[in-house]
């Protein structure tokens, strides 16, 4: 985890991108961020990044690490090591946004896609 990072904790939204390329706003509300950099490639994918912060502090954060956040800064991830439960992983908070908007109406199809693929 990034224990500190720049430009997150921010009042309002900030711009997000998914991998089909699309950009969405999600909530501001954090100052910590996943970073998933340190595992293996295979057991995760990033859904949606954001590209903010000019510093990132925490522990074990080596260049190597603090250059992958520099390109993508990880958003949405969904985790799927094998033999562990598959997870969506959200920075913002959706919870905080209106139901009806354009980002909470792609997260939950997210989450519908997720499911559909674990009862398959």
């Amino acid at each position: 985890m990034v224990q500190d990072c720049d430009n997150h904790g921010i009042y309002g939204t900030h711009e997000i991108e998914t991998i089909e390329g699309e950009k969405y706003q999600i909530t501001s509300t954090h100052h910590q961020m996943q970073c998933p950099y340190k595992i293996k490639k295979s057991y995760y994918d990033i859904y949606a990044w954001a590209n903010r912060c000019t510093y990132y502090h925490g522990d074990n954060m080596s260049e190597s690490i603090v250059k992958k956040l520099k390109e993508k800064e990880p958003e949405i991830v969904i985790y799927h090591k094998p033999l562990t439960p598959r997870c969506i992983a959200i920075q913002g908070h959706p919870e905080m946004m209106r139901k009806d908007c354009d980002t909470v109406k792609m997260l939950n199809n997210l989450i519908n896609t997720e499911l559909n693929k674990i009862k398959k």
